[in-house]
């Protein structure tokens, strides 16, 4: 056969299956997110009628979370609260963990463009950041380190929008590492060896653009 048959043969195959992972998932955490904003909202993010739904946490809940951030209190209220976000924190850390996420299928609308996945994205960094937080204050460092690469991982998703919002959003979200970072210190947590494991699930934070702010301004001129 043609040569050229074969080509074109090989480029279906390329864009009708997946790219995967090395572990052979696809590389794309959008569906994940999906499991996982669904079982925070209790619907769909792509519902017509989109909002806060029937919340994965009591009013109590969030602002014992909320509290814990603000204050760097780890109430037993926070705790319970974090230990109940088990199934949740599951699919946060994988989804996180897959290099690539896209969260807009449809830019038709222009200006009038629905972001709704940003303030939960927000919302998933701040139940991170708890669960680095409680490591630390615990002595499960590793598990700590651990939860600081899901933020730093989550924010780069976030910015992948290449929208400004989007941009600014994913640089609040790197930013709750911040608190993290001081309880570690404030107890003395880490170690030299943890400290080189801490910089490595950062790295993603140190490139020339993280937020991808260059991107969003051409694509929104």
């Amino acid at each position: 056969m043609p040569q050229r048959f074969f080509c074109a043969i090989l480029v279906l195959l390329v864009v009708a299956v997946p790219l995967r992972a090395d572990d052979g998932q696809p590389q794309d955490a959008t569906a994940i997110y999906d499991q996982a904003f669904e079982l925070y909202l209790g619907k769909s993010r792509h519902a017509q009628d989109y909002g806060f739904g029937t919340r994965y946490f009591t009013p109590e809940e969030d602002n014992a979370i909320a509290e814990a951030g603000s204050t760097g209190r780890l109430t037993p209220e926070a705790r319970a609260a974090l230990t109940r976000a088990g199934p949740l924190l599951e699919l946060i850390h994988q989804a996180s963990r897959r290099p690539d996420a896209q969260f807009i299928e449809d830019r038709s609308a222009g200006y009038a463009l629905v972001l709704p996945h940003l303030s939960v994205m927000r919302a998933f960094s701040r139940l991170a950041r708890l669960e680095a937080a409680v490591k630390f204050a615990d002595g499960d460092v590793d598990g700590a380190v651990d939860a600081m690469g899901t933020i730093s991982r989550m924010s780069v998703h976030t910015a992948n929008d290449g929208l400004a919002i989007s941009s600014l959003v994913a640089a609040s979200v790197a930013m709750t590492t911040d608190q993290a970072i001081q309880v570690a210190l404030d107890g003395a947590a880490l170690d030299p060896a943890h400290a080189a494991q801490l910089a490595t699930v950062l790295e993603p934070l140190e490139a020339n653009d993280p937020f991808r702010f260059a991107d969003s301004v051409h694509g929104e001129a």
